[in-house]
Parts: structure tokens; sequence; C-alpha cells
């Protein structure tokens, strides 16, 4: 098992240009790996932040978030798209950070809405199909593609 920190801890959206000195941070409490999200106005500069990763002999991941916006299991076919394009980004940058792991809730987050019956099983059908889609692309490039299941939206 490795010790991890989600830099969350300390602020967002993560830059490079801010943030670098919070890999070491998390090195001298014991961190072995690293964890930050991929919002709207995160900024990596992926060559600065994976030279500062083998420095500190340190892992990351990546939070994928997949907002209504991004929802994969939307009944319109424009907002599954938009959540697998950006998926795909977040899998781009894995792999240029050489992190093996991406991770994220993908389907119903901050929703208000109730699905059930029919409804349900096709959005459940529409989830399945755009996560098979990411984990296709994710495998291609070497990142697992993992699925935080949530339940208190």
């Amino acid at each position: 098992m490795k010790m991890g920190l989600n830099l969350w801890v300390w602020e967002s959206p993560f830059s490079t240009d801010k943030h670098l000195g919070l890999i070491s941070k998390s090195r001298s409490l014991g961190a072995e790996v690293i964890e930050f999200g991929m919002e709207e106005d995160t900024v990596v500069d992926t060559k600065a932040l994976r030279r500062v990763l083998e420095e500190q002999a340190m892992e990351c991941s990546v939070v994928g978030i997949f907002p209504p916006g991004r929802d994969l299991s939307s009944e319109d076919a424009a907002v599954r798209r938009r959540g697998m394009d950006y998926a795909d980004r977040c899998i781009s940058v894995c792999a240029e950070l050489g992190s093996t792991l991406l991770s994220g809730a993908v389907a119903g987050l901050f929703s208000e809405e109730a699905v059930f019956g029919a409804a349900r099983r096709t959005r459940l059908g529409y989830a399945a199909e755009s996560m098979r889609r990411i984990a296709e692309h994710a495998a291609d490039a070497g990142v697992r593609f993992v699925i935080e299941a949530v339940n208190r939206y």
C-alpha cells in the first residue's frame, strides 16, 4: 500500500506555475503519490510536473470531474461526447506524466434528478458504453480508468 495526498487539501485548482512546491511538501509528509483534479482552471505543464515527480520519486494520479455538462449517462449525446472528450484530455495528461491512474465519478454528479425504470436502464447503458470507450483509450495509453462510486448525490 502507498500513502498519497490529494492536493485539494491545500488549494484548488492545481497549477504547475503555483503548486509544484506541494510535491516536495507532500513527500516530506511521507506521501508516495500525489493526486490532483482536472478542474476547468487546472493548468498542467506536464514536462515540469513529471520532472519534479521524478526528482521526488513520487507517483501521480489524476481525478476526472464529470458534472452534468459531462455526464456520461446523459440522454444528450453531445453531453456524453463532451464527457468522453474531457476524459481523453485527462488520459493524455496522465500518459504525459507517466501516471497510470485516472479516477472519477462519471455519472449523476451534482444531479437532483432521480431516474427509475426503463429510463434508468437506458442511462446505465449510455454510461456503460461511454466508459467502455474511455477504458479502451486509457488501456491503449497505459492508464487505468477507475470509476469512483458515490452515493451522496
